[in-house]
């Protein structure tokens, strides 16, 4: 990807952060206290005790969207739109995202005045007028009307065909007005790289960081008796039998048939995902319960972006080659993706959850930067 990037092949897309802060000072003493008066309590229920809605309050008050709209814009302005770059503004909920647009127009238009008057930067004053912005969310059926009109299909499809052309381009009489989408979980991705367009993302949350460092790939092994295959942490010697088996076993050895050698790329990979819904998902719903959070469903999956992911409807899906990895690798997975039913952001809030369920956190994250590539291989 790197390599892909320098050679201009791919468009590299940068991460804004943008954030208030309004920590406690002395936070250690605050939670150990808290801690004391309410430890009857499991995790789930001392949130609700905290009052936990009040912080999705705070992120979508006016007066909060409105300071973080004028900031976010005066960067923008500053240092992407005179690069010809366009932007997305990702918000923590779907009301979020429509007030976003109403504040981030108006610090649009309130500097398109600023400008009028004074403009060192020698911003294009004549673009940064027909400069558009749009929302792009799902819908419900009983959605609010302020809310409906940003979830239309149509719309999405020619706001994104605008936001994916130059400013100054035009296609199928669609014009590249549109500057910034402001989106909740639907990050519109897949664009060319032009010299004329770039694009920068103003971010509200921190986005999942690289799986593992960009080391060169280790060379694959073959499916040979000698060799070895990666199963919970372990290498496990592979013996190749003649007969006697209809598919891959494992006895403290992977014993594999004859009929499997040719299939390399498959070969153990269906015997992994059976370990993997075995020992992943009654761990999930362990520490689900452990926790007081309810999931709406568990899924093993085929994601080469990610180890685990946790969806708005409650959904928690966990690659299958988690497998192979220690189970103290793949508990820290599984409670950093059900700390996402409590806490939606990387915030210091969330880290304490999943520290505090996966004392060895620290250590998962080091061994997935170090070895996540090995998980790659098909053995």
């Amino acid at each position: 990807m790197r390599q892909s990037i320098d050679d201009g092949v791919t468009l590299e897309i940068v991460y804004e952060g943008r954030t208030h802060n309004a920590e406690v000072i002395n936070r250690t003493g605050m939670d150990t206290a808290f801690a004391d008066v309410f430890s009857d309590y499991n995790l789930k229920e001392r949130m609700q005790i905290l009052g936990y809605g009040s912080r999705d309050a705070y992120l979508e008050a006016e007066s909060t969207i409105k300071a973080k709209a004028k900031d976010m814009i005066n960067h923008y302005l500053t240092h992407v739109f005179p690069n010809g770059y366009k932007a997305q503004i990702v918000a923590t909920s779907r009301e979020a995202a429509a007030r976003y647009k109403t504040h981030v127009d108006s610090a649009i238009a309130e500097a398109v005045v600023q400008l009028t008057k004074a403009n060192p930067g020698k911003i294009d004053l004549d673009q940064l007028k027909k400069l558009k912005t749009d929302v792009i969310i799902s819908g419900n059926h009983n959605d609010p009307l302020h809310l409906k009109e940003y979830s239309d299909g149509s719309r999405h499809e020619a706001s994104i065909k605008s936001f994916k052309l130059p400013f100054e381009g035009e296609d199928e009489g669609v014009k590249g007005d549109i500057g910034i989408l402001i989106v909740t979980n639907m990050l519109i991705t897949g664009f060319d790289a032009r010299p004329a367009i770039g694009l920068s993302w103003i971010y509200e949350k921190i986005g999942h960081p690289q799986k593992y460092r960009d080391l060169p790939h280790p060379r694959g092994k073959e499916l040979v008796s000698g060799e070895s295959a990666l199963y919970l942490g372990r290498q496990y010697r592979i013996e190749v039998v003649q007969k006697g088996l209809p598919g891959v076993h494992f006895a403290q050895k992977f014993l594999i048939p004859t009929t499997q050698i040719r299939k390399k790329e498959e070969a153990l990979r269906e015997w992994y995902i059976a370990k993997a819904k075995e020992k992943i998902i009654p761990q999930v719903k362990h520490y689900a319960h452990h926790l007081g959070v309810n999931i709406k469903g568990i899924r093993i999956v085929d994601n080469r972006f990610r180890w685990g992911s946790c969806t708005i409807n409650d959904n928690v899906n966990f690659n299958w080659r988690l497998i192979k990895a220690p189970m103290f690798v793949i508990d820290y997975v599984i409670m950093h993706e059900l700390a996402h039913l409590m806490e939606s952001n990387h915030t210091p809030m969330f880290w304490d959850i999943v520290r505090a369920q996966a004392p060895t956190m620290d250590k998962a994250k080091g061994w997935l930067k170090e070895h996540g590539q090995l998980l790659e291989q098909s053995i």
